[in-house]
């Protein structure tokens, strides 16, 4: 029977792959698109954010852009290496799409990626350049998304198609691709494991994407616990005997940076409280703070089964409004072993 070895999440946003000298153009989009929801759900303007965040007294820390952005470097390495030596046979990576593979044609709230091959388009590829010439981010940041050229990550047919049965039995209703979603790269959620964490050689993989982003069928947080035991069950009873892991990409709070809510989460994650992460509202995860849904399930999966070795937070801030990523990075498994220079837990 298969057996799940580990757990880990990591951010996955493209701040983490762009030097902060570069991070003028993050700063420019926030300002230009406003996309800073808060806690109770509401949006803000630029403007009403910096205001907000002056009544606080919120001081923006730029010197600490590039110490901050250099531990997320270290804990990514810290995380890589933590997974080349568990050395899973197959992992099952939780993320979302935001029109990547998939389109408004037909979003399922869940899909299993049921394939031996799994499609990455190469950096040159029309695919990749139309993405790239749509925003100054993903110019930048592309290359921790993306193959130089074409490859054909490895996938796992046969799991994902049993992980797929499982669930409909379990009272889920996932849908399954036994091939490229529209003839489509995966996307960056995804190809951020592949490549950063694995380099670019990932082990044999089932992507699971989740509806984090778009209304009406985003799954509620509870849902989102109940289909990570649900997948855990599915893994357990995979019949071959397989190493499995599991990895969530994307979150924390962002583009708003809310730390009350974060060390919510990070409390939850380390402690293993998915009752906890089941109680929170939709509303509260709005924006790119919906990725939060792909740690809901990942803990879920590792509830019961796996302790948290070690996890660090880090609000890496970029603008005076309070907007940038809360970035996560960590693993659960049997042995304790933390990341030097930081520690597990609640930290800022």
């Amino acid at each position: 029977m298969a057996q799940l070895v580990l757990a880990a999440g990591t951010s996955h946003t493209p701040q983490l792959s762009i030097h902060p000298d570069q991070w003028d153009v993050f700063q420019q989009r926030d300002r230009e698109l406003n996309p800073l929801y808060v806690r109770n759900g509401d949006r803000l303007t630029f403007a009403e954010a910096v205001e907000r965040r002056r009544q606080a007294g919120f001081v923006l820390d730029e010197g600490g852009f590039v110490e901050r952005h250099e531990r997320c470097q270290q804990l990514l390495e810290h995380l890589s290496a933590d997974l080349a030596a568990a050395a899973p046979d197959v992992v099952v990576v939780i993320g979302d799409d935001q029109d990547e593979a998939l389109a408004d044609d037909n979003l399922p709230s869940f899909l299993v990626y049921a394939a031996d091959d799994i499609i990455g388009r190469g950096l040159d590829s029309d695919e990749k350049r139309q993405r790239r010439a749509r925003s100054a981010m993903r110019e930048l940041a592309e290359w921790s998304y993306s193959p130089k050229e074409d490859v054909d990550y490895p996938g796992h047919r046969a799991l994902g198609l049993h992980l797929t049965g499982h669930l409909v039995r379990a009272g889920f209703d996932p849908a399954v691709a036994v091939s490229a979603p529209n003839g489509r790269s995966v996307g960056h959620a995804f190809g951020f494991v592949y490549q950063r964490l694995f380099g670019g050689v990932p082990p044999r993989s089932v992507p699971v994407m989740v509806n984090t982003y778009y209304p009406p069928n985003q799954p509620t947080p509870a849902r989102c616990v109940e289909f990570g035991h649900a997948l855990r069950s599915a893994i357990e009873a995979y019949p071959e005997n397989l190493r499995v892991g599991v990895i969530a990409s994307g979150g924390l709070t962002h583009h708003f940076i809310d730390e009350e809510l974060d060390h919510e989460l990070v409390a939850a994650l380390h402690s293993g409280d998915v009752d906890a992460l089941g109680r929170l509202q939709p509303h509260e995860l709005k924006g790119g703070t919906s990725e939060v849904r792909n740690w809901i399930v990942m803990a879920a999966c590792a509830a019961d089964r796996l302790e948290c070795t070690w996890l660090e937070y880090l609000p890496c801030y970029r603008s005076e409004a309070g907007s940038g990523c809360a970035k996560a990075f960590g693993l659960w498994s049997g042995r304790l072993r933390m990341p030097s220079g930081g520690g597990g837990g609640r930290l800022g």
